[in-house]
């Protein structure tokens, strides 16, 4: 009797043991692949295929952010395809836009989660910004352009006696016009400008400057400034010898005979450092200019002009030591 209860004693042990050593390893796997699969935070990237150039830009964007970031779980979306953009977006904790039409398609939402928009000019990034602000949404992001003082740091860093700086508006870069005006006083410049509509010709305002001593920035404006008017644009600066300044790297193409501009290598950079902090801890942060920049010129029109050695390197050099001297005078923010 004493051994048949002996012998039962230790088989509920054994059948307990061998229970707990077939189980145990479904549950430690399970646990272990929890966090990493499902607790990730969400990152929507948005943009539009119509566009190569931000095509481009995403899969370049997306590839660097994978690498670099394990903990997060990051998809693109493209807005042409619009059946599903509110249902995804309902799930995601975070998101990036690329280009104006994204940015206006995901702030439509009225979302409180954190949008950062990329590939949008000052004018239009502020201004989404300040309209959402009254439904809480928290949007920031780095402008498309390179700012109006390294334009005209580089101005001068081609024309070392630069006098003065001409200005072409329309009605939405017009409301720059304080700050472009404090900018040039500050380094004792002349700014001369002219707000003009769609049936306003550029060169005919540029045809009345003759001064070897000046020079014209062009802003980012995709309606005064596109490939066709930038090209009859320059007839004109051959013509009164005043040398286009630009601030996107296409617009040497046309008619600017040196341009800053933002790169995407380092935008990505920037973007990568912003964004964990940003999509964590979701503080509202102002909207900024890239923080590094690049200088590209063309070298024929600068031969047509005078300017017979537009070395990229030197350019940035100069900005670079110019903006050292002017810290705490001028922000470039």
């Amino acid at each position: 009797m004493h051994t048949k209860l002996l012998k039962k004693y230790y088989l509920n042990w054994f059948l307990i043991f061998s229970l707990v050593c077939f189980c145990s390893p479904v549950v430690y796997s399970k646990s272990n692949q929890d966090p990493t699969i499902d607790n990730r935070q969400n990152v929507f990237i948005f943009y539009e295929s119509v566009n190569d150039e931000h095509q481009e830009f995403v899969n370049q964007l997306l590839t660097e952010l994978t690498k670099e970031f394990s903990h997060y779980k990051f998809q693109t979306h493209d807005i042409t395809e619009p059946a599903s953009i509110e249902t995804n977006f309902k799930q995601k904790d975070c998101f990036v836009t690329v280009g104006l039409t994204p940015l206006k398609v995901v702030s439509a939402f009225r979302t409180a989660n954190p949008i950062y928009s990329t590939y949008v000019s000052q004018f239009h990034l502020d201004k989404i910004i300040d309209i959402y602000a009254n439904f809480g949404s928290n949007i920031t992001g780095i402008y498309q352009e390179q700012s109006y003082i390294r334009q005209i740091l580089l101005a001068k860093s081609i024309i070392p006696n630069l006098e003065n700086v001409f200005l072409i508006l329309n009605r939405n870069t017009r409301y720059q016009l304080d700050e472009y005006r404090s900018v040039t006083e500050k380094l004792n410049l002349n700014l001369d400008y002219k707000i003009v509509n769609l049936q306003t010709s550029p060169q005919i305002i540029l045809a009345k400057y003759k001064n070897k001593n000046s020079a014209l920035i062009v802003m980012n404006d995709q309606v005064h400034h596109n490939k066709e008017k930038l090209t009859s644009l320059l007839t004109t600066s051959y013509r009164n010898n005043i040398p286009i300044i630009g601030n996107r790297q296409s617009d040497i193409k046309y008619a600017a005979m040196a341009s800053v501009y933002s790169n995407d290598s380092s935008l990505i950079n920037e973007i990568s450092s912003d964004l964990p902090n940003f999509c964590s801890d979701r503080t509202q942060r102002k909207a900024k200019y890239l923080k590094s920049f690049g200088v590209n010129a063309n070298q024929q029109i600068g031969d047509y002009l005078g300017y017979t050695s537009l070395d990229t390197d030197d350019l940035k050099t100069l900005i670079n030591s110019m903006e050292l001297n002017l810290k705490g005078k001028l922000k470039n923010d």
